[in-house]
């Protein structure tokens, strides 16, 4: 039994250090992003998101990615619209609303 607590204590603390990593916590943010790509939110919820403040979570992203989190997202956005315009039959409106952007 002492062995079986210390390996699922080992695996928790290696989750907790992955997940506190700048590499693990980029991907946290940006999966957060992905996932409410299609309304608006704000750098507070973001930072909620992986625990740390929001100015902090700026400042990380663009120290690890170059860009700001709201150039990443305005380029997803591009990015998923285009896919989405040439992939489908959606009407741009429909196209807009799904990339977050309610005044197409």
């Amino acid at each position: 039994m002492n062995i079986w607590t210390q390996n699922v204590l080992n695996r928790v603390d290696a989750l907790i250090a992955d997940s506190r990593s700048p590499e693990g916590l980029i991907e946290r943010i940006k999966q957060f992003i992905q996932s409410h790509l299609d309304h608006s939110f704000s750098r507070e919820q973001i930072g909620e998101s992986v625990g740390l403040h929001p100015d902090y979570t700026a400042k990380l992203f663009k120290k690890e990615t170059g860009m700001s989190i709201t150039d990443y997202t305005a380029k997803l956005r591009i990015d998923t619209a285009k896919k989405l315009l040439v992939k489908t039959e959606m009407p741009v409106s429909a196209v807009a609303l799904a990339v977050g952007y309610s005044n197409f």
